[in-house]
């Protein structure tokens, strides 16, 4: 099958999409629990945004958090290196960070 320049600028196009949510994603990670990490007051247990985050959410930013810091940059990269295979998982995971 031969691809036409329009299916090709598709195909680029969702490539990327996905790496800008997938930007998102690490991004949303980082943040929320750079701000946990340094106790501001919503992210504290019980804090008003801290709550509003899933379950799910909250268990991964504290399995981050007990990473040590110089090695988060690296294991940021090895989740983008996982996430990049999975064409859905990043819009999947963006709406766990959504508070």
């Amino acid at each position: 099958m031969r691809r036409t320049g329009y299916t090709l600028d598709f195909e680029l196009g969702k490539v990327e999409e996905h790496e800008r949510v997938l930007d998102e994603v690490l991004v949303s990670l980082s943040m929320h629990a750079m701000k946990r990490e340094l106790k501001e007051s919503d992210y504290l247990d019980g804090g008003a945004l801290w709550e509003t985050l899933p379950k799910v959410t909250q268990e991964l930013i504290r399995n981050f958090n007990q990473i040590p810091k110089e090695t988060r940059p690296e294991m940021l990269e090895q989740l983008r290196g996982i996430l990049k295979k999975d064409m859905e998982g990043p819009r999947r995971l963006i709406k766990l960070f959504k508070a």
